[in-house]
């Protein structure tokens, strides 16, 4: 089941079970399609047009490696989340990066400027990941493949870019199949949930009374050793040993 309505914190689903919770925020240029990829995940429609100065959160249920989860999406606005990029004032930023456990950085493959522009969030992000702990997954995302024919931005440099900051890379559609967008998503969740896993903290190793190392003492080494076999004497041969040397 998944909700357009705007959500308003917690976690529990619509069946009124406590989910796992995974954030996930979409970063990138006016124009990219970040709403229109969102909007595909979460109703398997394709719109085309939106009020890009809205921002809005979105949550959907679904089930990912067998496990029921609560996906949130903040579909970001363009007028804000540009506007920290390489400013001092990071008050908008720091909405984003607290917020979220992972980012979709997006860009559009027919604007070259929106590809500068994702290499700009790759590195702001990244630069507030070196001081903060666990590390929140970046995925790169260019949009719009249908029209590859305007295509500005190739698919290796896409491939590059994402390497440079070993994030995972993708080309899709909001506009395409449902199942290429819906893929995206839910990879983010994995990332998400693998990089919880990374920092784990180790358990305690118990060793039971059975597994612990016996000490050996005097009474427990003659205990332990085992008995020489006793050969008997051949009483023939003894004698016979004598009655040569006597």
């Amino acid at each position: 089941m998944s909700s357009k309505q705007r959500t308003r914190g917690g976690s529990t689903g619509a069946s009124g079970m406590i989910l796992p919770e995974f954030k996930i925020a979409l970063l990138g240029s006016l124009g990219v399609g970040k709403s229109a990829l969102t909007v595909k995940f979460i109703t398997r429609r394709f719109i085309n047009e939106y009020d890009p100065n809205l921002e809005d959160t979105y949550s959907k249920e679904a089930v990912v490696d067998n496990q029921q989860v609560l996906i949130k999406i903040m579909d970001t606005a363009n007028h804000v989340a540009e506007s920290w990029i390489g400013s001092e004032d990071e008050c908008g930023a720091d909405r984003y990066l607290n917020w979220a456990d992972s980012f979709i950085v997006v860009y559009s493959i027919d604007n070259r400027h929106s590809f500068d522009t994702a290499k700009t969030f790759l590195q702001e992000v990244s630069d507030y990941q070196k001081l903060n702990s666990p590390e929140k997954p970046i995925l790169l995302l260019g949009n719009k493949v249908d029209i590859s024919r305007y295509r500005q931005v190739s698919k290796s440099e896409g491939n590059v870019l994402s390497q440079q900051y070993a994030c995972k890379f993708y080309e899709t559609s909001a506009a395409g199949n449902y199942e290429s967008v819906e893929k995206v998503f839910l990879d983010a969740v994995r990332e998400i949930r693998d990089e919880a896993e990374r920092h784990k903290p180790l358990k305690p190793l118990f060793i039971s009374d059975e597994d612990k190392p016996v000490t050996q003492t005097k009474e427990t080494k003659l205990k332990l050793a085992k008995p020489k076999p006793l050969h008997p004497k051949k009483g023939s041969t003894f004698r016979i040993f004598n009655k040569i040397f006597n």
